[in-house]
């Protein structure tokens, strides 16, 4: 049988939720994967991480960027700040614009 616009609509609704609960899914684990790639290998993951993943997250923590890309950028920027210390601090000058903007952002849960 032929289907309705509302009938139509609503398909389209249901696939929109879901592919945004895969993308949380994903931006998730991805999130666990780095932070233990951190700190199981510190420093030595560096030129890993500032070649393959630092652009995308200083990307994704630029304000005008969605809230949950910028909460996943903080979160794994922070992770690297956390357990690579002192060996960061080449990396400093393109993670520490993204995690002030976070700071100051009007966001309860980007300032945590």
């Amino acid at each position: 049988g032929a289907t309705t616009d509302e009938d139509f609509d609503e398909e389209e609704e249901v696939k929109h939720m879901m592919a945004g609960q895969e993308e949380e899914e994903l931006q998730f684990n991805i999130s666990e994967v780095l932070g233990a790639l951190l700190k199981t290998h510190g420093e030595a993951y560096l030129p890993v991480f500032g070649n393959t993943w630092l652009p995308r997250l200083v990307d994704m923590g630029h304000p005008n960027c969605l809230l949950a890309d910028r909460k996943l950028a903080s979160y794994i920027l922070c992770d690297v700040l956390e357990y690579c210390g002192e060996s960061t601090a080449t990396l400093l000058p393109h993670i520490m614009p993204a995690l002030f903007a976070a700071c100051d952002s009007d966001e309860p849960s980007l300032r945590q």
